[in-house]
């Protein structure tokens, strides 16, 4: 699925209910979906990379905003390992380094405000269970690893997560996607802190930077609003 695509003469992708199609036009390329046309300079093939959901329909918000189908209540001081499910975007690049050409995101998305309509922000809704271990992901979903730690001396109950999506790195093996790990910190019962650690999972190929500047503030985010 993901990875290198020879274009050939032309060449059609399928992802989820999209569809585009690459032809050659002289020495450029002609790339086509509903309501997208473009035309680039390529060569033999094109890449399929999967990419944090928080492109589509336009680059507006820098988060995504989990909300657990099973909450997680956790004792004074303890700790609990896991995974949650990421929906992917897929980027159409027109070399392995980069010149993005389209994202397409193959389920259909949607976003939701965090904190009051004053002070709150935006983000990629995503509903997603708890899971204990890893667990059988498809083609457009990446298996994301958290850490979650109670720093304080009360018993919290955690039904949502939300991450800084521009600090997630996403790796690929042939159709299956694991993401960055998650380290969310309690500090109330109210509040955490969520901060994201990049390290490639063995036998996994690390999808390339596709954007030159991230910006400031976005290493860690406060949960201020409830968790």
């Amino acid at each position: 699925m993901y990875g290198q695509r020879d274009i050939g003469k032309e060449l059609e992708i399928e992802i989820g209910e999209e569809r585009a199609r690459i032809t050659r036009v002289g020495d450029l390329c002609r790339y086509e979906r509903s309501g997208v046309e473009k035309l680039f300079t390529c060569g033999d093939s094109i890449y399929l990379y999967p990419l944090p959901p928080i492109n589509v329909p336009v680059k507006l918000f820098n988060h995504i905003y989990f909300k657990l189908e099973n909450s997680i209540a956790i004792g004074p001081e303890e700790e609990v390992e896991g995974f949650i499910a990421m929906p992917v975007e897929v980027g159409v690049f027109a070399s392995s380094e980069g010149g993005i050409i389209d994202i397409l995101s193959p389920k259909p998305p949607k976003y939701a405000l965090y904190g009051s309509p004053e002070q709150g922000l935006i983000g990629r809704y995503v509903r997603t269970r708890f899971y204990k271990s890893r667990f059988e992901a498809d083609t457009f979903t990446a298996v994301t690893p958290i850490t979650i730690t109670n720093t304080t001396d009360n018993w919290v109950e955690i039904t949502r997560i939300v991450v800084p999506a521009v600090r997630v790195r996403l790796y690929y093996r042939d159709s299956n996607v694991r993401a960055s790990s998650i380290h969310m910190s309690i500090t109330s019962r109210a509040t955490a802190t969520i901060s994201v650690t990049d390290k490639a999972p063995r036998g996994y190929v690390g999808v390339p930077p596709y954007r030159q500047e991230i910006p400031l503030g976005l290493g860690r985010f406060t949960m201020e609003w409830g968790i």
